[in-house]
């Protein structure tokens, strides 16, 4: 009987237990977990990432019909930081697209996160893809104001 219960109370431990591709996750903090059972209560979570040694990512489906992957940031002591919401393709509001196509005007395709924070600011992440090797990420808010070109390859 004790033999059991140790090796259930293994598993236990162990299922907290997660290796991601960035950094050794050695559990998940609690905050963290409920935040994101709470605010996307149909995530399917594929993974834990500690990015730093102060930060981590979950990534997750947010929508099973899309299978696009969203990313939700938190402190290493669970507070949410922000969620970088993937959109589906023609979901992304037509500001942003006016603000893309007069920096871009020969853009090949683009993909949208909407990234929101617990300050209640929201802006538009998108990559910009020129050509198959060019790409550019483009931080717009909702008014279509830039905010910042992040990368261009």
């Amino acid at each position: 009987m004790k033999r059991t219960i140790l090796i259930l109370l293994s598993l236990c431990v162990s299922t907290l237990t997660v290796v991601g591709q960035d950094g050794y996750l050695a559990s998940i903090p609690v905050k963290a977990g409920h935040h994101l059972s709470a605010q996307y209560p149909d995530a399917d979570v594929l993974d834990w990432v500690q990015l730093s040694p102060s930060c981590i990512k979950a990534i997750f489906i947010d929508d099973p019909k899309s299978r696009l992957e969203s990313e939700a940031f938190y402190s290493i002591q669970g507070e949410w930081l922000e969620s970088h919401l993937a959109l589906q393709p023609g979901e992304t509001p037509e500001s942003i697209l006016t603000t893309i196509r007069s920096i871009y005007p020969d853009y090949a395709s683009i993909t949208t996160k909407l990234v929101q924070s617990p300050a209640k600011i929201r802006r538009y992440e998108v990559t910009v893809r020129q050509s198959q090797t060019s790409y550019a990420v483009i931080s717009v808010y909702p008014n279509g104001q830039v905010a910042s070109d992040m990368a261009t390859r």
